[in-house]
C-alpha cells in the first residue's frame, strides 16, 4: 500500500514539474555560442512565444506568425547587440513582458518604431495582388528603418500606389513607404510556351552542332582517303 502511494506521488511530481516547466522561457544559452548567435537565440524566443496560423497561398500549407500589435520587428546590429522594436503606444506592463523574455540580457536594446510588423506586412500583402498594375518590381520590409521598401520600374507609379492604398486603408500612413527604382528579376518558374520555346532553340542548336562535327568529320576523312591514295600512286 505504501509502495503504491509513493508510486503515484512521485508520478504526479514528475506531471506537474513537466507542465511546470513547459511555462517557463528558457535561456539556457550554449557556452560555445559566439554573441551574433545568442542574440539570434534570444530573437527567436520572443518570436516563439507569437501565436501562428496555417494557411494555404497555393504552393501547399505553411504556418504563419501573427506578430502582435506593439511588436515593430527586431535586428542585430554590427556590435551584435539585438534590438528589440517595439511601437511607441506600448504600455509599460507589455514592454516588462518583452524584457522578461529576453532574459533581461545587456545586450538587448529597446527601440520605439511607428509602424507595427503586422501593419508592414498587411501594406504588403494587399500590393502583392496588384504588383502588375502599378510596376512593382519588389518589395520587402525593412525592420531598421521600419519601412516597406518598393522597388517600382517606373517611379512616376509612386503617386498611384499611394492613392490605391489610401482608398483601401481608412487610416493609411504613407511614410510608411520607401520607393526606389526596382529590376524585374527572371523568374525560375515558365510558362510552357516559354519552355516549349526554349526547347526549339536547344533542339536546333543540338542538330546545327551535330551538322557541323559530321562536315568536319567528313573533310578530315576524305582528306586522310587523298593522302592515302597519292602516298599509294608514290609507291607504284
Amino acid at each position: 500500500m505504501f509502495k503504491k502511494s509513493f508510486l503515484t506521488f512521485v508520478s504526479v511530481l514528475l506531471i506537474s514539474v513537466i507542465v511546470f516547466s513547459s511555462f517557463i522561457p528558457v535561456f539556457a544559452y550554449d557556452e560555445g555560442m559566439d554573441a551574433n548567435s545568442r542574440a539570434a537565440f534570444t530573437a527567436s524566443r520572443v518570436i516563439s512565444c507569437f501565436p501562428t496560423i496555417l494557411v494555404d497561398d497555393g504552393f501547399g500549407e505553411r504556418e504563419v506568425v501573427l506578430y502582435p500589435d506593439e511588436y515593430a520587428g527586431a535586428y542585430i546590429d554590427k556590435f551584435n547587440r539585438l534590438h528589440i522594436v517595439l511601437t511607441k503606444d506600448v504600455d509599460t506592463d507589455t514592454e516588462y513582458d518583452y524584457r522578461e523574455l529576453t532574459g533581461y540580457s545587456e545586450n538587448v536594446v529597446f527601440e520605439v518604431a511607428t509602424f507595427s510588423l503586422s501593419y508592414l506586412y498587411k501594406i504588403q500583402n494587399a500590393l502583392s495582388e496588384v504588383m502588375s498594375d502599378f510596376d512593382i518590381a519588389t518589395m520587402s520590409i525593412n525592420e531598421v528603418k521600419n519601412r516597406l521598401e518598393i522597388g517600382l520600374l517606373d517611379l512616376s507609379r509612386k503617386k498611384d500606389v499611394i492613392a490605391f492604398l489610401n482608398n483601401k486603408f481608412d487610416e493609411f500612413n504613407s511614410k510608411c513607404l520607401t520607393f526606389n527604382r526596382g529590376r524585374l528579376v527572371q523568374s525560375l518558374i515558365y510558362t510552357e510556351e516559354i519552355a516549349y520555346q526554349r526547347f526549339l532553340n536547344l533542339l536546333t542548336m543540338s542538330v546545327l552542332t551535330l551538322m557541323i562535327v559530321i562536315a568536319i568529320t567528313a573533310l578530315f576523312l576524305s582528306h586522310r582517303k587523298k593522302k592515302h591514295s597519292n602516298r599509294k600512286g608514290e609507291i607504284t
